[in-house]
């Protein structure tokens, strides 16, 4: 589900709503595997994701009995809005997918720069990148220090 959201080439991706993915599912056979595995994905679904890793984080993450995050969270550093993938404010924690678009020298800079400013302003930052979701010790790492950041049992 996505809101109007512009890729870095200027594209629009039009505006899918729980509401009409339920009802053109509606129309497909209600026994289907496919269907129902679409249900369910369905299901676990939130509004205000702006990526597919960032669904898979934040569903393990509830799945590893953590509080739901607020995704896409804004906060403004040194007078510039920036935004968190998943965020508890009241701690100030925060998990930030990088994905493939961190590979390019300037949006390192950016990066590391944003780094430093969130730490400076007190915020806990866990980067992960696919493969702390995809191995199962770096993933029990991410959800044991994310656990012990929200003051949880691992």
């Amino acid at each position: 589900m996505t809101r109007n959201i512009k890729s870095p080439g200027g594209k629009s991706f039009p505006l899918y709503r729980r509401e009409l993915l339920d009802r053109r599912i509606d129309k497909l056979p209600p026994t289907s595997r496919t269907v129902r595995n679409v249900r369910a994905a369905l299901n676990a679904a939130v509004e205000g994701a702006w990526s597919p890793t960032e669904s898979l984080t934040r569903i393990i993450v509830v799945a590893h009995g953590c509080p739901p995050p607020v995704l896409n969270f804004h906060v403004v550093l040194d007078g510039v809005n920036r935004c968190l993938d998943l965020a508890w404010p009241e701690p100030r924690i925060a998990v930030e997918y990088n994905g493939a678009d961190h590979v390019d020298r300037r949006q390192y800079g950016n990066e590391m720069f944003r780094r430093h400013c969130l730490g400076d302003n007190g915020w806990r930052v866990r980067y992960v990148v696919g493969e702390d979701l995809i191995d199962p010790q770096r993933r029990h790492l991410l959800l044991e220090w994310l656990s012990q950041q929200l003051g949880q049992r691992g």
